[in-house]
């Protein structure tokens, strides 16, 4: 991976003008780090027990355990920084196994403090593809510096027939660092039965096999053939310590598919 390429500053320099309003926004306002997926809302009360039919697991991020009650499968979660003064986001890749069947699931991410007090809870969802994955997202706007446990509950799901086949994939990546800022990008191939409409692809970095900084952007997807992504990463960290702002030598990069259900229609 080159870090500073001509690939990538050609794409910036075509397309300052998308650039310069996403990097304005991307971390001002919530519907531009979210997943261009259907709106979820929170169930009136965080439920105290995860539904039966999903699995449950826990983690530690940035010494908050995290409680997971889903069927997909969660990778690790990572989380960033407060964001513009304003919000704090916990992301993580996740898989969906079965080989026939899409899901669109909803979730409720809830923060809470020592006395079990909800901090801050929050909708979304993601919708994966059939043996797939896919890039989770929840964002609190509110301080977590009182929070000790996190959950991400699955309040909602629909496994049906898949919206499309096929799949993205990242074929050519770079990065460019630039006033302390990483601007990631790359080279995509799609292998999609239809032309996805209101698609996000989520472009996540890893150093070692772990997620340090993630963006999003809205490229035009074909159905079968390449295309361009390009977007500002958000620093994110396991640990207590957030990324100094720099490309990691061995730092990889990899695309994942948000469709949102309804504009398929």
């Amino acid at each position: 991976m080159s870090r500073v390429g001509p690939f990538l500053i050609a794409l910036i320099v075509g397309c300052c003008v998308m650039l310069v309003a996403t990097i304005a926004l991307g971390l001002t306002t919530v519907s531009l780090l979210r997943p261009a997926s259907a709106i979820a809302s929170p169930s009136p009360t965080a439920t105290a027990d995860p539904p039966t039919e999903s699995a449950s697991s826990a983690q530690t991020v940035r010494g908050i355990e995290v409680e997971t009650h889903s069927d997909l499968e969660f990778g690790d979660y990572a989380m960033s920084g407060t964001l513009d003064g304003k919000f704090t986001v916990l992301v993580a890749p996740l898989s969906w196994a079965d080989s026939a069947s899409g899901i669109h699931a909803f979730f409720d991410v809830t923060a809470y403090d020592a006395e079990g007090h909800i901090v801050d809870r929050t909708p979304t969802n993601v919708y994966v593809l059939p043996e797939q994955e896919g890039f989770f997202q929840g964002i609190f706007s509110e301080d977590l510096s009182d929070v000790v446990r996190i959950s991400v509950e699955q309040t909602s799901t629909t496994i049906e027939a898949p919206l499309m086949s096929g799949a993205i994939t990242m074929t050519r990546s770079e990065a460019l660092e630039e006033d302390r800022k990483i601007f990631a990008g790359g080279n995509l191939t799609s292998t999609l039965s239809v032309v996805p409409k209101h698609a996000d692809v989520f472009i996540a970095g890893y150093s070692d096999g772990v997620l340090f900084g993630y963006c999003s952007d809205i490229p035009d997807i074909p159905a079968g053939g390449e295309f361009v992504a390009i977007c500002e990463l958000t620093p994110v960290t396991a640990d207590d310590r957030l990324p100094d702002g720099g490309v990691p030598d061995d730092a990889e990069f990899r695309a994942y598919l948000a469709l949102d259900p309804l504009s398929q229609e």
